[in-house]
């Protein structure tokens, strides 16, 4: 990226994007024999009017044909673009002193003699059209704005929902930045709340189930109208529709039943994960970080991109619409591979970023979980978790990055072919299938994100280089797959409830303050909404970061579930002890685990240390 960066800052022509160019090609406010140079078959061309330009730097547009862009020296004061438009005026053409006489001709432009002056303002070296609506003829403008405001005034709720927005605009700011206290605050109800919302939920859906299956046992005839024909010996397709819905609910019933263990471990994984969050509040902030450096880099990758943009040579082409020879960017192949690079670079970088960043909150979180879970602090851990990203686990996170960023390009393919289908409209069975697997390329690519994550958590744990991290994460996943697709499914439905109760929350109390500081405001309708809005967005940001940590924590419990005899490395002073011993030295909170020497390692065991 350094590389290519330094290439466009040198070969680029960075004035070919802000300084305009005409219709011949030619750039206004430029000597255009400078550029003869650069134009490769100019040869080929020596009766091409290259002209000096540079005491006419603005680009006024012909009103009458488009295709005429007319390089001036200002641009014009006076003249109605309306009455141009609308062929009223005649006879007005465009001051010729703003233009040079050496080449404002027939020849040069078409129907260059035609050109009709009109008022405009400069504008990014573009003379931009200024229009007085109260000096348009034959259109009503004063009359279409009189209208608009009437309809406004027509529907007061609206008119008083703008008004407020406008007026309460600090309070909407406020709130929405409040949503990150009152996320925080949920996060730690969660300990006490999670348990009762899982249960509640999960029971009562097949507890609706069942009570809709028996109205329509029982009510069912009144929607059936083909029943009517039939036999009364025969069910409806209300009372079909009954038993199809209580097996479903039966089904659950089972799932929950079998389930309710594994179920119940979740829910006890999601209160450690508060815990954890609590003792290490700091790693809230890791994404802020993360997110400058992302900037920075894109930042750093667009201008690299522009300035190699603008190396392109230039080429004498004839204009498909007038037949009169331009100049034009040409780019070759290897400039469009650099650009192509750049993007796939772009895709990396995020994805390497992203990684980093979970790195960071992992390694603050290992180690709290493997030093025993009483610890209080703030988790200033992670900002030595970044410099053993770079330092120690680059090489993983790069090879993570790797993996996932082909997968990222595939997608965006995808959506390519996808919308190119939708706009051209081939058969339904191709599209059919390119949504089918698009689908699937996506599921796919969650799960493959999800195993590089664990395995960045497993690389701290067990302090094994990628290949044997990888190794690890067959165990530490494949040890319980129900438990590690039941765990995401109920954080997936904690974290979404979590950003809707958080955004409620702030919206209520938003509501509440207008109501007690601004009694006189009414239809803040539309400014709560605009707050709920706000806080979503605000507590995602802090939700995605406590969700990160339920993955960290139940990573970490099933690396010492599932391998007891590897080394845990995260910190100094545990780089010898094993899983066990340090469950072993852990106090945990019903104090049901006491003090006790390491369990002698296996046969298999010591095999897989050694």
């Amino acid at each position: 990226m350094i590389a290519l960066m330094i290439l466009g800052v040198v070969k680029g022509k960075i004035w070919s994007l802000y300084n305009s160019w005409d219709s011949r090609g030619q750039y206004c406010g430029k000597n255009n024999e400078d550029i003869k140079k650069d134009i490769e078959n100019a040869d080929n061309y020596t009766s091409f009017p290259f002209t000096n330009l540079e005491d006419y730097p603005f680009l006024f547009f012909d009103a009458w044909n488009v295709d005429n862009q007319i390089c001036v020296k200002k641009c014009p004061n006076s003249g109605n673009i309306v009455k141009v438009f609308s062929a009223k005026a005649t006879g007005l053409l465009i001051d010729v002193n703003n233009l040079t006489n050496d080449y404002f001709d027939e020849e040069y432009y078409v129907n260059g003699s035609q050109v009709l002056m009109y008022k405009t303002k400069p504008m990014f070296n573009r003379c931009i059209p200024e229009i007085n609506m109260d000096e348009v003829d034959g259109i009503n403008a004063t009359g279409f704005i009189e209208g608009f405001n009437q309809m406004v005034d027509s529907i007061p709720s609206l008119a008083t929902s703008f008004n407020s927005i406008m007026q309460l605009w600090p309070k909407i700011v406020l709130c929405g930045v409040a949503s990150v206290i009152v996320a925080f605050i949920w996060i730690f109800l969660l300990k006490c709340m999670t348990g009762c919302i899982v249960y509640t939920i999960v029971f009562i859906v097949p507890i609706i189930l069942i009570a809709g299956g028996v109205w329509l046992y029982m009510k069912g005839e009144n929607t059936d109208s083909i029943s009517q024909i039939q036999e009364e010996k025969k069910l409806n397709a209300g009372q079909i529709t009954a038993f199809v819905i209580w097996g479903i609910a039966l089904i659950l019933l089972l799932i929950i039943i079998f389930l309710f263990k594994k179920l119940k471990q979740a829910v006890q994984m999601i209160k450690i994960s508060s815990k954890a969050l609590g003792a290490n509040w700091i790693i809230l902030f890791t994404p802020i970080v993360s997110m400058i450096v992302a900037i920075l880099i894109w930042a750093a990758v667009l201008v690299s991109t522009v300035y190699l943009y603008t190396t392109a040579n230039f080429e004498i082409k004839p204009s498909e619409k007038t037949g009169l020879d331009r100049i034009e960017f040409v780019q070759d192949k290897v400039l469009r591979y650099f650009i192509i690079y750049n993007l796939v670079f772009l895709i990396y970088i995020s994805v390497h970023i992203y990684f980093t960043n979970f790195y960071a909150q992992s390694s603050t979180i290992v180690n709290w979980y493997f030093s025993g879970q009483e610890t209080i602090g703030c988790g200033c851990t992670c900002w030595r978790g970044f410099l053993n990203a770079i330092t120690k686990s680059l090489g993983t996170i790069t090879i993570s990055s790797l993996i996932m960023t082909p997968l990222y390009i595939f997608i965006i393919f995808m959506e390519y072919l996808d919308e190119k289908a939708r706009r051209e409209s081939p058969s339904e069975l191709l599209k059919c299938i390119i949504k089918c697997f698009k689908c699937c390329l996506i599921c796919f690519t969650k799960i493959v994100n999800y195993l590089n994550k664990t395995l960045l958590t497993a690389q701290q744990i067990f302090n094994r280089n990628w290949w044997k991290s990888s190794q690890v994460i067959i165990d530490v996943v494949a040890s319980d797959v129900v438990m590690t697709t039941l765990l995401n499914g109920v954080t997936f439905f904690i974290i979404f409830l979590s950003k809707i109760v958080v955004s409620g929350v702030c919206a209520f109390l938003f509501c509440i303050w207008v109501d007690k500081t601004e009694s006189g405001t009414v239809g803040y309708l539309i400014s709560a909404f605009a707050v709920f809005f706000i806080a979503f967005i605000v507590s995602s940001f802090i939700l995605s970061a406590y969700s990160s940590v339920i993955d960290i924590v139940f990573i970490c419990f099933q690396s010492e579930k599932a391998i007891p005899g590897y080394v845990a490395s995260n910190s100094a002073e545990e780089l010898n002890k094993t899983i066990e011993e340090m469950k072993a030295a852990r106090l945990s909170e019903e104090n049901k685990v006491t003090a006790a020497g390491p369990a002698e390692p296996s046969a298999d065991e010591k095999e897989l240390e050694d």
